[in-house]
C-alpha cells in the first residue's frame, strides 16, 4: 500500500490510502500494478540424477544434494528426523 509504511494486519487489503495520519500515498490501480513473477520451476530429479548428482533424501524436495550429505539443507534433514521421531513416537504408544 505505502512504500513508507507497514500497513497493520487488521487493515483490509482493499484500502485505498495509507492508513498514517497526513501520509497522501495511495494505492495504484489494479491496471497500473505490475504482474508478480512466478518461480521458475526446480529442475526435474531425472535430470539431476542423469547428470549423476544425488537428490535430497526429504521426499518433497528435488534439490541437490550437498557434499557428504544426502539431504540439500539443515531444514530437509530435520524435517525427515522430525517424521521419524514422530513414527517411532507412534509405534511405541501402539
Amino acid at each position: 500500500m505505502c512504500l513508507k509504511h507497514v500497513p497493520p494486519v487488521t487493515l483490509p487489503a482493499t484500502a485505498e490510502q495509507c492508513w498514517m495520519r497526513g501520509c497522501s500515498s495511495q494505492r495504484p490501480s489494479t491496471q497500473d500494478r505490475p504482474e508478480e513473477a512466478s518461480a521458475p520451476a526446480p529442475p526435474p530429479s531425472a535430470v539431476l540424477e542423469a547428470a549423476g548428482v544425488q537428490i535430497c533424501a526429504w521426499e518433497g524436495c528435488n534439490s541437490p544434494a550437498r557434499p557428504n550429505s544426502k539431504y540439500c539443507s539443515r531444514k530437509c534433514s530435520n524435517k525427515n528426523a522430525r517424521k521419524r521421531f514422530r513414527a517411532r513416537k507412534r509405534e511405541q504408544a501402539a
